[in-house]
């Protein structure tokens, strides 16, 4: 019989709970800050940290199988850019704003960005 999870957010961090026994699957530590999101996309969980003190250069948003493997990282919108608004799905791809004031369309399947525009 396959085990059937939930994926939440515990003290900053990812989990995953067996939905019957209540018991930790497994965890998924923080790569920079903490985690402030987590949104199912086609049975991946694309996470944000918060970009506050977020390492520079490095993008808070990503993207984790089923085991918490990284699959891809987004592309950041510059190199002291951070994704600071919520993560969103459209028909479009993922839609995330930036703190330097960026709107990104990013690419679901790769973590690249389709678009960005400026929004500030």
């Amino acid at each position: 019989m396959e085990r059937t999870y939930e994926v939440e957010i515990r003290e900053d961090r990812l989990v995953k709970v067996d939905r019957e026994s209540l018991e930790v699957i497994a965890t998924h530590q923080p790569l920079g800050t903490k985690v402030v999101q987590c949104l199912p996309v086609d049975g991946h969980f694309v996470v944000r940290e918060d970009y506050f003190q977020f390492p520079l250069g490095r993008s808070n948003v990503y993207c984790l199988d089923g085991r918490f493997e990284i699959l891809w990282k987004a592309e950041i919108p510059g190199s002291s850019d951070a994704y600071s608004g919520p993560v969103s799905v459209t028909d479009a791809g993922l839609v995330c704003g930036s703190w330097e004031g960026y709107s990104c369309t990013i690419d679901p399947t790769t973590g690249r960005i389709r678009s960005k525009m400026f929004t500030k």
